[in-house]
């Protein structure tokens, strides 16, 4: 009975199995024809997606590109300013030191002045106690020999 009925069932199911090859053998002809209509299409739509890509990366790397050239163009101006900056800074370091060398040089011409005006007070000083010391001595001598001629 069991085999019976399985051969009734693949008697009965034959027909359906041999319509269902059918529909499966159908439907890859049909997809076979829509694929060779879908190819060429689906080739045209990643073609022109891929040309509408490059044109985008093509338009963000020439706006990198400018970025990048003001960059460099505000950093050349900041950097040539730097460089004036530090140029007036050299110079007024420079203009410091000759004013400070200047002052010192002065400075020391003062003191080499005021020095040999001490040297020459003091030898005037030196001379007039030299002077006066003569005197002395003289006024002694005239005082020792008057004491000697009174005598």
């Amino acid at each position: 009975m069991r085999h019976d009925l399985e051969k009734e069932r693949v008697r009965i199911k034959g027909p359906a199995l041999e319509r269902c090859r059918a529909i499966d053998a159908e439907a890859k002809r049909i997809t076979v024809e829509l694929l060779q209509i879908e190819e060429p299409i689906d080739a045209q739509i990643k073609t022109e997606e891929r040309r509408i890509e490059e044109e985008r990366t093509a338009v963000a790397r020439a706006e990198q590109a400018r970025l990048d050239a003001e960059v460099a163009a505000a950093k050349k101006a900041e950097e040539d300013k730097l460089a004036v900056e530090r140029a007036e800074l050299a110079r007024w370091r420079e203009e410091l030191a000759a004013g400070e060398r200047a002052a010192r040089e002065a400075a020391e011409a003062a003191a080499k002045i005021e020095r040999a005006g001490l040297a020459r007070r003091r030898a005037e000083l030196d001379a007039a106690e030299a002077e006066s010391r003569a005197r002395i001595d003289a006024a002694a001598r005239q005082g020792r020999l008057a004491f000697k001629e009174a005598d």
